[in-house]
């Protein structure tokens, strides 16, 4: 039985078995994290739910952490139950599970050793000031996950833009006429999140720039006013954009404000690109014109989105997620030579990346998990990345990597040691148009370490030795280090 304990209350929630086999599955979740922080919010909403660990010998993809709610004898209860739990809370396509079909499952998750870490030991990584101001504005929400994530950093000199080009292969989710472009020149940090609805699905695009430099602008009409015009200004040069970017059957500009960690200003913006379909965008700019945030969502209601954005700035921001704090501190905490960081990016990999690779083993064990990928620039030898695969604990990334992933043969991967483990190096042809000569060029160091697997790769014009791509891989913070070394953040 589960208890749980609220205040003075206390009730006890009693899981399906042999007598009471049939239950409601509401979700299924790779880290232990993620899917106690549904639980508990199912539980706030008053539905006995509870979190069951299964792994699936019939799909094969590995273990999953399932939330299920209540516990009900016969079928046609639990069909009653599932019609209610959709019709009252607005949940689709819940299913009804039974408990043979679970033969194996751990029931009662206090008896395991928890092997999964909450938040990994790091140092702060060596990037500009201006990037953690921006990463620190995002709200924190038990009912959001981070879904996917770019970070970008901006060239010092906005017309000095070198090395930069990596930004413009990045797929975000930016408003219509905000440009990658116009980010780096007005801009000196910038970062998107979609944020996705534990429960619903649903997501919400949000992104926050620092600006590089304001010139207060006076002016004074409606809601605008001589302390807030300048805000006003900056945010309706934004909106202006978005409304550029065609002729609409519908356009409106409205004035908003947000109360949050200051009070936001700006424009609701709202376009009918297509009959009957609304795109709405919020346009906002901070009372000291500092940060510029855009929000839209194809599901939240203003409302809603009104709420999340009233949480910006109130804690540590994006530091609050593990899933986002546990890939972006992987970064080295002191970058090789004259390396310049300049993009970082993070998604929940699912279904498709599976089906992309052939739903071998390997690839079904991946799903769920968070991959994110670093892009550091040298002016010397060009762009270099490292990607990397968070599977939660040593044992998944033995056991995916190390025995399904790295036994797979290949003629051009070769044995090397790594940050004191087994990894291989892959080479790729390459041909010299001015020696008329074929040579080997290092395209990957790959390992399996703690509870990442990492990839550190040249790009297509870059050229690192593989003694130097070994050299940033072990520049990753992937050791486990003293805890007076590491930076504290508070418990999410």
């Amino acid at each position: 039985m589960f208890l749980l304990s609220c205040g003075k209350n206390e009730r006890i929630i009693e899981k399906f078995s042999a007598e009471k086999p049939y239950a409601i599955q509401i979700a299924k979740e790779r880290s232990f994290y993620q899917a106690e922080k549904l639980s508990n919010r199912l539980l706030g909403m008053d539905i006995d739910a509870y979190m069951i660990q299964y792994a699936d010998s019939i799909e094969n993809d590995g273990q999953w952490y399932y939330i299920l709610a209540n516990n009900l004898e016969v079928l046609d209860s639990a069909k009653v139950l599932r019609t209610q739990l959709e019709d009252q809370f607005s949940l689709k396509d819940l299913q009804i599970v039974k408990f043979d079909d679970f033969q194996g499952a751990v029931l009662q998750l206090d008896s395991l050793e928890q092997k999964e870490k909450e938040i990994v030991k790091a140092k702060k990584p060596d990037i500009e000031e201006d990037i953690f101001q921006v990463i620190n504005k995002f709200p924190e929400s038990n009912a959001l996950l981070v879904q996917k994530t770019f970070v970008l950093n901006t060239p010092e000199d906005p017309k000095k833009t070198k090395g930069f080009d990596a930004i413009y292969s990045m797929n975000m989710d930016l408003p219509r006429g905000i440009s990658k472009k116009l980010i780096l020149n007005k801009m000196s940090a910038f970062s998107e999140v979609i944020y996705k609805d534990n429960l619903y699905g649903d997501q919400v695009t949000l992104d926050i720039g620092k600006l590089r430099e304001v010139v207060p602008v006076e002016h004074s009409f409606s809601i605008i006013n001589s302390s807030n015009s300048s805000s006003f200004e900056i945010a309706e040069e934004y909106a202006d954009m978005i409304l550029e970017t065609g002729d609409y059957r519908f356009e409106e500009k409205k004035e908003i404000t947000v109360n949050s960690f200051t009070k936001l200003y700006g424009y609701k913006v709202t376009i009918e690109p297509k009959k009957d379909y609304f795109r709405t965008y919020l346009v906002l700019v901070d009372a000291t014109n500092q940060y510029v945030v855009f929000s839209q969502s194809t599901d939240k209601s203003e409302e809603d989105l009104i709420r999340i954005l009233e949480d910006i700035g109130n804690g540590n921001g994006l530091l609050d997620y593990s899933e986002f704090y546990n890939v972006f501190y992987t970064m080295p905490s002191g970058v090789v030579g004259n390396d310049q960081f300049i993009g970082f990016e993070i998604d929940k990999l699912g279904w498709r990346y599976a089906k992309e690779r052939n739903y071998v083993k390997w690839s079904k064990e991946m799903v769920g998990h968070w991959c994110a990928t670093g892009h550091f620039y040298n002016d010397k030898k060009g762009l270099w990345t490292y990607t990397i695969f968070d599977l939660l604990t040593n044992e998944n990334q033995d056991y995916i990597y190390g025995s399904l992933y790295s036994n797979i043969n290949q003629s051009n991967k070769y044995k090397l040691d790594v940050y004191g483990t087994n990894g291989f190096v892959i080479f790729q042809e390459k041909f010299n148009w001015k020696t008329y000569q074929t040579y080997k060029k290092a395209f990957e160091i790959s390992f399996g370490i703690d509870r990442y697997v990492s990839a550190v790769n040249n790009t297509e014009n870059s050229w690192f030795t593989k003694a130097e791509l070994i050299e940033r891989a072990e520049s990753l913070q992937f050791e486990k280090l003293p805890q007076d070394t590491v930076e504290t953040i508070p418990s999410i």
